[in-house]
């Protein structure tokens, strides 16, 4: 579980704060699509999410309380993608993943012992379906190869929170649909997941919510969402964001 409540966070030299007062939930069993056209602030956002900013206003909680009160712990525990995700070259992907493992092992003890390492990497790299990709040089992979096979390494510690900047940027039909398909697996397992884009027709297949960010600012949660409706709940959210009158 992850929770905002009126997060703000400023850049020196700026009029507007980048994000302003930004709102929204984060659930077990949820995929929460943050939506928001270039410069909404969605970025942002999702590093405050992470620690990575420190918010000027307001507060990032987890089942554990304020994230700020054990800062390590809880990016240890969040599995975060960042939209430039990068992989070191002159390394299989198989050391790619060993090296993702160990960094995180102080969180996750289980991950101190090589076999239960190898074990978490062949398990995670069959359900990222990257597993025929293990023994291949990072640098012969294709773009959409590279970002599932970044995804898995979020993945290899299955932290409870998975934070994904723009995940399917740059992927071709093959490969979204594999991330649509993995992603479906861990709202079923009970992960907490939250996905930005400003495509929508990519997050129609798996969003269950729906936070809308323009300006810095967010619009009010939808959660239940039917399957295919979030077009169409988008649009009805900036629609009546249209009609509130504004000083």
């Amino acid at each position: 579980m992850l929770v905002a409540d009126n997060v703000t966070y400023s850049y020196w030299g700026q009029a507007r704060p980048a994000v302003a007062q930004a709102k929204l939930q984060v659930a077990p069993g949820t995929i929460v699509a943050l939506v928001g056209p270039n410069g909404a602030g969605k970025t942002t956002l999702i590093h405050c999410l992470a620690g990575l900013f420190e918010p000027e206003a307001g507060s990032v909680r987890s089942e554990d309380g304020d994230v700020r009160a054990d800062l390590r712990r809880h990016r240890a525990r969040t599995g975060f993608l960042s939209e430039h995700y990068g992989l070191y070259s002159g390394l299989t992907a198989r050391q790619s993943m060993e090296y993702a493992a160990q960094s995180r092992a102080r969180a996750f003890p289980e991950l101190l012992f090589p076999a239960a390492r190898s074990e978490a990497i062949e398990q995670v790299a069959e359900e990222c379906m990257v597993a025929d990709l293990l023994d291949m040089e990072l640098d012969s992979l294709s773009r959409g190869q590279r970002q599932l096979l970044a995804i898995a390494e979020v993945e290899v510690s299955r932290p409870p929170l998975l934070l994904l900047d723009e995940p399917a940027s740059g992927l071709d039909p093959d490969h979204r649909e594999r991330l649509a398909a993995r992603l479906g697996q861990l709202r079923e397992s009970g992960r907490a997941v939250l996905v930005s884009s400003h495509i929508l027709a990519e997050l129609e297949e798996y969003a269950t919510d729906l936070v809308v960010m323009q300006e810095g600012a967010t619009l009010p949660q939808q959660s239940g969402l039917a399957p295919g409706s979030l077009r169409d709940v988008y649009h009805q959210v900036r629609e009546q964001a249209r009609e509130i009158p504004h000083d």
